[in-house]
């Protein structure tokens, strides 16, 4: 499986993502969040949370709208399916039967990126800041809030 860089959203700073977060329907942006992984340009595989061949770009958040979203999480060695080269190519690493699940170590693609974990810890406070009576704020209006306060 190729993935296609015109089906992925790059998103370089806090910033950005949450303008491009804002735009979009409640729902649609909660899973956004849900999707969104860390990801560095150059990187064949993570080591220890740090890229193994770093660039000048540096790590960004990503999320993909291409046929790598069907592929589902699976810990190493849990799954004959799938090891990756270049993060976007992806191949068998043994014969596939028809039926098998398609998974991958999303660990291979997470590097530690502090404004990100940032922004989930901030949108978190802020839901539990802002909820009454169990109800659920909208996340452009968290955004908004946060903003503001800070």
């Amino acid at each position: 499986m190729g993935g296609d860089q015109d089906n992925v959203a790059h998103f370089r700073t806090r910033e950005q993502l949450e303008d491009h977060l804002m735009l979009l329907p409640d729902a649609l942006a909660c899973d956004v969040l849900h999707f969104l992984f860390t990801w560095e340009d150059g990187c064949t595989f993570s080591c220890n949370g740090e890229c193994c061949e770093p660039n000048k770009i540096g790590p960004h958040v990503v999320y993909a709208l291409d046929e790598g979203s069907f592929i589902n999480h699976a810990f190493p060695h849990q799954s004959p399916s799938s090891a990756s080269i270049n993060n976007m190519t992806t191949f068998a690493s043994r014969d596939i039967q028809p039926g098998t699940p398609l998974m991958e170590d999303y660990g291979l693609f997470t590097w530690s990126l502090p404004w990100h974990e940032q922004l989930f810890h901030d949108l978190s406070h802020e839901q539990r800041r802002r909820e009454e009576g169990g109800a659920r704020v909208p996340v452009r209006e968290l955004i908004l809030g946060l903003r503001a306060s800070g």
